[in-house]
């Protein structure tokens, strides 16, 4: 090949090549293909392709149920890891409120926009799905207040009214599932839609408006007997502050009824999300706050805090005269809001063994003296102080005195 003419190499090199020129034809017209239709396709197009649409109402409704749903979910786990040795009814509610919250964002994210691999009767589950599931989520969260308030109220009377309307609650979440299957399933034609929404009528408005501001109204108002009789003003302002927060679901709840009555579309889903998620959150800001405040020391030195724990004051129109009042009573009983357990400690088993006979006659004399007594029935670190302040001698008389209820329970469990 060396000694060849350069003629003839190339026409040895072109014999050779000949096979090949189909295939090289092929490849260098695909390519020049490739080139052109990528020059063709502009570059915003690409881009757009690998993009969410912000302005698509189904992207919006998908990232409004992951935002909020983030922080309910959030709230709920720290509420549960706070108080995990310590499980009530108030907080198998709000796990509860949890769990269907999970079921409805896989509804929300199965609402999609076509192409979808769902058929018809798929799609309606979905939007069924997230139907029941927003007043599942609303009236749980509100059981768990109202089993909050329950946890810690003394009185057995008012503990007795409340558990009456705990069943006005569930009474009021099985009218409002009744209504959404009898007012959407007479009109079927809505179920053919892409992505099928019940067009919900007034009488649907209506009721959920009246049930709101029913229930919310009855959870602002329930606690405040209880929250009058504490004799610290300050732990009475800030635990009617939290409990007062039920009154933004009532807000909230307007503006969704305002879009069901303008027929909205899926402004209406998206403010029913809201709404839900935010009934949740409210529910466990009682626990959360007073668990953060406790972490926090906000309410002073420890053993501020232990001595002034919930305190509730058995003379209820004494108690602006002094902080530390609590009076002499044969029971005396605990508050934890956190804890929730309402201890009661008998004080007649804890004096006789106590108490010599040279300290009965030094009581007898002195009506102002601190006592405190320690007993195996108490934990190692809890004490317990009765306080007597100065009373009136007008005040001092059976027939004037109240009777007592509770003393200061100082001690953290």
């Amino acid at each position: 090949m060396t000694g060849l003419p350069t003629g003839r190499k190339l026409h040895r090199a072109a014999v050779y090549a000949l096979p090949f020129l189909p295939f090289i034809a092929r490849t260098s017209s695909s390519r020049r293909t490739c080139v052109s239709t990528r020059q063709k396709t502009p570059v915003s197009a690409r881009v757009g392709t690998l993009m969410l649409d912000v302005n698509d109402p189904l992207v919006q409704l998908k990232i409004t149920c992951a935002t909020c749903s983030f922080f309910a979910l959030g709230a709920t786990g720290y509420r549960l890891y706070v108080r995990r040795d310590r499980l009530w009814a108030d907080d198998l509610c709000a796990l509860f409120a949890a769990l269907v919250l999970i079921i409805q964002i896989v509804a929300v994210f199965l609402h999609v926009p076509i192409p979808n691999n769902l058929s018809r009767t798929a799609r309606v589950a979905a939007y069924y799905l997230m139907a029941t599931t927003f007043y599942a989520i609303i009236w749980a969260s509100r059981l768990s207040i109202l089993f909050s308030i329950i946890r810690v109220d003394p009185s057995a009377t008012r503990r007795r009214r409340l558990s009456y309307v705990a069943y006005f609650f569930v009474a009021a979440l099985t009218i409002l599932l009744a209504q959404l299957l009898w007012v959407c399933e007479p009109t079927p034609d809505w179920k053919d839609a892409p992505n099928p929404q019940c067009p919900l009528s007034l009488q649907v408005a209506i009721m959920q408006l009246v049930t709101d501001i029913l229930a919310d109204s009855l959870l602002l108002l329930a606690p405040i007997p209880l929250f009058r009789n504490l004799s610290d003003k300050l732990l009475r302002r800030k635990l009617t502050l939290i409990f007062s927060t039920c009154v933004v679901t009532t807000i909230v709840s307007l503006v969704h009824a305002a879009f069901i009555l303008q027929k909205a579309g899926i402004k209406v889903v998206i403010s029913a999300l809201v709404e839900d998620t935010l009934s949740l959150i409210v529910a466990n800001i009682p626990v959360m706050v007073t668990s953060l405040v406790n972490l926090t020391g906000d309410l002073g030195s420890e053993s501020e805090l232990r001595s002034t724990s919930l305190r509730f004051s058995s003379m209820p129109w004494y108690h602006a005269q002094t902080r530390n009042t609590t009076f002499t009573a044969t029971t005396a009983t605990s508050y934890e809001f956190e804890s929730g357990a309402i201890t009661t400690v008998h004080l007649e088993r804890l004096r006789s063994p106590r108490r010599s006979s040279a300290r009965q006659d030094q009581d007898a004399k002195s009506s102002n003296h601190i006592m405190s007594w320690k007993d195996a029935d108490v934990k190692p670190e809890t004490t317990l102080d009765l306080e007597a302040d100065e009373v009136p001698d007008s005040a001092r008389s059976p027939t004037k005195l109240l009777p007592s209820r509770s003393v200061a329970f100082a001690g953290q469990p």
